[in-house]
């Protein structure tokens, strides 16, 4: 996945607390007790001290509220969960006190809160609540951001329609008080959409639009942002040079800068460039610079990006293991964050690599959610959508200015107006002065004058009607320019519908026929004189119900509707169409038309069809194929002895009746096997790990169980370790393994790749009459715990030294002894000799213990570590003075709790790793 700058504008705000600050100090020295805050809460440091001395003795008005809203903003990036706490009571009561802006800036602060939360749902409803509040307050600045973190919010959810939509809400206001540095971050983020579009020229158009205002504001987080935007497009062009000429830009403008955030999203895409041209030393460093800023950060949106970026670079490198284990954990932090675009392309690479590994079935899965996620974010009508919104907003825009200028005349011709009759008033003063005067003087003027007036009245009236036709002169020329205007605009309208693949309808307010393009005549194979001839309205009476209460929908409510139905053209032909009616409104929301805009879906409907076929196939043969192996598990727990019984009826005396078999195989069957057999005087038991798990596993444990009683069934075997020996000998013929040809590598490297199959044992066999015990391993030692130091030691005999190691606590007097095995397994093995056979006399109260490497290596905890083998002897040092069944079930608590934990990469449990098998008997 791409990494781009996205400009955020999320902007707390602060009010000013000078006047209260005089009040509030005079009680300050009363430590009263306020119900909204628990100082113990939050963390200590002088401005929330301040804080909380001013809310201890606020009254509840809307100073109030203004306090616990800078209380919550200081507690953000300390405590979110205070943060939220806090923001909800000052909600509360500006709601509680009709404080109509307190509502609106504690409905901002809260879908901050949220959003650096990343719980966008949550931010963005917060955000919708806020924009009725502002706009009533007509408070523009308020309302933009508003718009503008909507916009962002619907971008990192893919929803980019709506995301455009809120954009160019912010880009009106913005626009109105002349923001420059809103309209920079609203042209890099609506260029961010078009590129994700694959609409690259759009991209670089917003994007060199965006860097104008950076440059021109001198904005250097803005210049970084926009050259790394723009080395993105020339990245998406394969002009590599291009692209990291305008990277390297960006990373020394954000470097002077510290802005952190930006450095990682540009150490990410050179990385991603050097990976195309081959160099991939250079790449990798520059990925992983990426990745220690995101987890300094704690940006998990980011630290997701990172993982994807990594793994498509070890697809590149062939490097699948690590591919793999990157993309999955993209692809489930995207799940987690619900994020489309990461989730896309983390299943991307995960089908590609599964399909290098000939998993098909995975393959298949991840491929289906690209598909699934990629059609989502790129179908062809979001194109068609945003482009309808940029061409309804600039046709608005030029509107306004229309308007505009159109009232600026007015008022210059209204000014005119006012000046003549300012004038006309003057003259007539000035007339009747001179008339009163000429009648004071000359009395026997009086008929001149009157008709003076009557002559200036005349002229007046006729000079007023002169006007009054030259402004109804002007009205009908600008209603005829807007008019040419509207049917230019139609007409480039009407050549766009001609030649789009969709098929577009134009009816009626009752739904009446009165244009149909070109493809709907392609796709339905009618004429508009033959669909009307056929049936006039756009409702038939084949209609199905569920469309007809659909359109009836659309005229009632005045809004889009979609819907899906199986269509007939004029031959005959069935095809599948999605239709988005649009009713179309005039100035007082009146419909004067309905637009429906069909697709032809056949294709996409077919492919589902195939893909719900495939789905019952692959959920067929995983029935078969698990209950193949459930049938396995039934053979494989009749080969192996019964956990309540075997001690008891089938083997030994009271002398071993204390004991414990913890048998916990990870799959249905298991690679681990344990042995309980009685021969003559003598008790065997043994503790197996085979190659794998699972159904392989499984059957290498069947043939070992058949082996060991085939071997151990013979009279002649006087030593463990003999019965090792023939084991080894018949896994070899019998698997026809085979030691390194003389021409190849005799590294342990070599050996430890050629041989595959075999298995770690530890066994022992106990004399029932004199408890003397002998064992011989491979790779799996024995546990032996003695409670009393002073009591008695065991006497381990063995033809070499260094076999045994002892630990434990002497004050609680127990010591643990450890019998080792030998350093190879029961297989071919590249310095293969007899395995060691150790003779000890076993006492009353001694505890012994066999196990496989499962418990050991399990991961869990809450550092997501494994168990390790020193744990594993605490326990049984801590808890040897317990009963055996009492140690099997704190044991298997144990490790149950261990799993327990959470996973920080995948937000689960931790699975189980292995087969766990673990033998505790007690003499």
């Amino acid at each position: 996945m791409e990494c781009r700058d996205v400009a955020c504008n999320v902007s707390t705000f602060q009010t000013s607390l000078k006047k209260y600050i005089l009040f509030f100090l005079i009680f300050s020295a009363f430590n009263s007790f306020f119900p909204f805050l628990s100082e113990a809460a939050i963390e200590r440091d002088p401005q929330l001290d301040s804080l909380v001395n001013l809310l201890n003795h606020a009254p509840e008005d809307t100073s109030t509220v203004y306090i616990l809203d800078n209380i919550a903003f200081e507690l953000l990036g300390k405590n979110m969960d205070k943060a939220i706490e806090y923001a909800h009571k000052a909600l509360l009561l500006s709601e509680k006190l009709d404080f109509i802006k307190g509502t609106g800036l504690s409905y901002r602060r809260l879908g901050s809160i949220y959003y650096m939360h990343n719980n966008y749902t949550k931010a963005l409803d917060a955000y919708i609540s806020a924009i009725p509040v502002f706009l009533k307050l007509n408070d523009k600045k308020q309302l933009s951001d508003c718009y503008f973190s909507a916009g962002i919010i619907n971008y990192l959810q893919a929803n980019y329609e709506k995301s455009l939509e809120y954009y160019l809400e912010a880009m009106k206001l913005q626009e109105s008080y002349n923001d420059k540095e809103g309209l920079h971050s609203i042209y890099n983020n609506i260029g961010l959409i078009y590129h994700s579009q694959q609409n690259y020229n759009m991209a670089l158009k917003y994007y060199f639009k965006s860097l104008e205002i950076a440059e021109e504001k001198a904005n250097n987080k803005g210049i970084g942002t926009s050259y790394n935007n723009i080395g993105e497009i020339y990245r998406e062009l394969k002009k590599y040079d291009k692209a990291l000429e305008y990277y390297y830009k960006s990373l020394n403008i954000k470097m002077k800068e510290n802005n952190l955030e930006g450095l990682a999203l540009t150490y990410s895409n050179i990385g991603s460039i050097y990976s195309y041209k081959g160099d991939y030393d250079t790449a990798f460093s520059y990925l992983m610079k990426c990745m220690d800023i995101r987890e300094k950060l704690g940006d998990k949106y980011g630290i997701a990006t990172a993982y994807n970026t990594i793994g498509n670079f070890y697809i590149q490198a062939n490097k699948k293991n690590a591919a793999k284990e990157y993309l999955t954990r993209a692809y489930l932090l995207g799940k987690n964050l619900g994020i489309p675009e990461i989730i896309k392309d983390a299943a991307k690479g995960l089908s590609q690599i599964y399909s290098s590994l000939y998993n098909y079935q995975k393959a298949y899965e991840y491929q289906a959610i690209f598909q699934s996620m990629n059609d989502s974010i790129y179908r062809a009508e979001n194109i068609k959508k945003l482009t309808q919104a940029e061409m309804q907003y600039e046709f608005d825009r030029q509107l306004k200015e229309q308007e505009f200028e159109q009232q600026r005349k007015q008022l210059v011709q209204q000014e005119k107006i006012n000046r003549q009759r300012i004038l006309n008033i003057f003259l007539i003063t000035v007339v009747i002065l001179l008339s009163l005067l000429s009648f004071s003087i000359y009395s026997n003027f009086r008929s001149i004058k009157k008709f003076t007036n009557q002559l200036n009245e005349h002229r007046i009236n006729i000079l007023q009607q002169k006007e009054e036709l030259e402004l109804k002169n002007q009205l009908i020329k600008q209603q005829a320019d807007r008019l040419e205007i509207i049917n230019l605009e139609l007409e480039r309208l009407s050549i766009v519908a001609s030649h789009t693949d969709n098929a577009i309808i134009i009816t009626d307010e009752a739904g009446n026929f009165i244009w149909v393009n070109n493809s709907f005549s392609r796709m339905f194979e009618y004429s508009l004189e033959q669909i009307v001839e056929k049936n006039p309205n756009i409702c038939s009476p084949s209609t199905p119900d569920y469309i007809k209460q659909l359109i009836q929908k659309c005229i009632e409510l005045k809004e889009t509707v979609s819907y899906e139905y199986l269509a007939s053209t004029r031959t005959g032909k069935e095809i599948w169409v999605n239709v988005t009616l649009t009713p179309i409104l005039d100035k007082n929301s009146n419909i004067i038309n309905l637009v429906a805009i069909d697709s032809d879906i056949t294709e996409l409907k077919n492919a589902e069809e195939k893909i719900r076929q495939q789905r019952d196939i692959l959920q067929y043969q995983q029935k078969e194929i698990t209950d193949s192996i459930k049938y396995a598990l039934r053979i494989q727990q009749a080969i192996l002895p019964n956990l309540e019984k075997c001690f008891i009826t089938d083997v030994c005396d009271e002398t071993f009746i204390d004991h414990f078999v913890l048998f916990k195989p990870k799959d249905i069957v298991s690679g681990d096997f344990y042995y309980i057999y009685k021969s003559h005087n003598w008790s065997v038991f043994a503790v197996a790990d085979c190659t794998g798990h699972g159904v392989p596993g499984a059957f290498m444990s069947m043939l070992g169980i058949a082996f060991l009683n085939e071997i151990i069934g013979k009279s002649h075997i006087s030593q463990v370790s003999q019965i090792l020996d023939e084991l080894r000998e018949k896994i070899i013929i019998t698997l026809q393994q085979k030691g390194m040809s003389d021409s190849a590598s005799t590294s342990s490297d070599s050996w430890a790749t050629a041989v595959k199959d075999g298995m770690d044992i530890a066994l022992c066999a106990i004399d029932n009459n004199s408890n003397m015990m002998q064992f011989a391993g491979a790779n799996n030692p024995l546990y032996i715990i003695t409670p009393d130091l002073q009591g008695h030691h065991n006497k381990v005999s063995s033809p070499g030294a260094g076999n045994t190691a002892d630990s434990g606590d002497l004050a609680g007097q127990a010591l643990l002894k450890e019998i080792r095995a030998d350093n190879m397994p029961v297989a071919i093995y590249e310095n293969m000799k007899p395995f060691t056979n150790h003779t000890l006399l076993l006492h009353k109260g001694d505890s012994l213990y066999l196990f496989s490497d499962g418990l050991a290596d399990q991961f869990g905890g809450p550092k997501g570590k494994k168990f390790k083998i020193r744990q594993f002897r605490e326990f049984l040092i801590n808890n040897h003075s317990k009963t055996m069944s009492e140690q099997k079930e704190i044991l298997n608590n144990t490790i149950e709790q261990w799993m327990s934990f959470i996973n920080s990469v995948s937000g689960q449990k931790y699975e189980q790793t292995d087969d766990i098998t673990v033998i505790g008997i007690k003499i």
